[in-house]
C-alpha cells in the first residue's frame, strides 16, 4: 500500500501525520509526503501600494522544505519507508495529480475545519479531494468549540473508507 500524505505545516497536518504513521505501522505501507505551494499575485487582488509585479508563493520554498524535512524526520524515527516532493500549484488539483501518478491507495491530510462564510471565501481543500479523488481519503480535522471556531485537532471521521 502507498499513502500520500498532503501536508502544510499545521497542526491540522500534524495529526494527518501521526494518523498516517499508525496505518503506515500496521500496514507497512510507503509514505510520500507532499507539500504545495501557491503562487500570490497581490496585484490580481487589487490595487495595492508596493504590491510585486510576479507573484511569490506560500509557503515559500525554504519553509515548503523545513516542514518537509520536519515530517521526514518524524517518519523516519519510527522507520516508516517515505519519500518527500514538493508542487507549485493550486492545492487540491496538484494533490490529486500527484496521487495518480503516483498511484497511491490512500490520501491522508489535514482539515482546518472552516465552515459557513470562512469556507465560501477560502475554499476547502480537503472537500475538493474528497469530492474528485477516486481513492480513499482519510481527513483528520479539529472539533468546533461553541463559538465555532476550531479547537485542538482531533481525529473525527475518515471520509471515502
Amino acid at each position: 500500500m502507498k499513502m500520500l500524505l498532503a501536508t502544510d505545516g499545521s497542526a491540522y497536518s500534524r495529526l494527518a501525520l501521526e494518523k498516517a504513521v499508525d496505518l503506515a505501522t500496521v500496514t507497512g505501507s510507503e509514505v510520500l509526503v507532499l507539500v504545495v505551494s501557491q503562487l500570490v499575485n497581490l496585484g490580481s487582488v487589487g490595487p495595492m501600494v508596493y504590491a510585486p509585479e510576479s507573484g511569490f508563493e506560500v509557503p515559500t520554498k525554504e519553509e515548503s522544505e523545513a516542514i518537509l524535512q520536519e515530517a521526514s524526520e518524524f517518519l523516519a524515527a519510527r522507520n516508516i519507508p517515505h519519500r518527500t516532493t514538493r508542487r507549485i500549484g493550486q492545492p487540491a488539483e496538484a494533490i490529486l495529480s500527484v496521487a495518480e501518478d503516483e498511484h497511491v491507495d490512500l490520501i491522508v491530510m489535514g482539515s482546518h475545519g472552516r465552515t459557513g462564510l470562512q469556507r465560501f471565501l477560502l475554499g476547502s481543500v480537503s472537500n475538493q479531494v474528497v469530492s474528485h479523488s477516486p481513492v480513499s481519503v482519510l481527513v483528520a480535522r479539529g472539533p468546533k468549540s461553541e463559538t465555532g471556531t476550531a479547537e485542538e485537532p482531533t481525529v473525527q471521521k475518515a471520509v471515502k473508507i
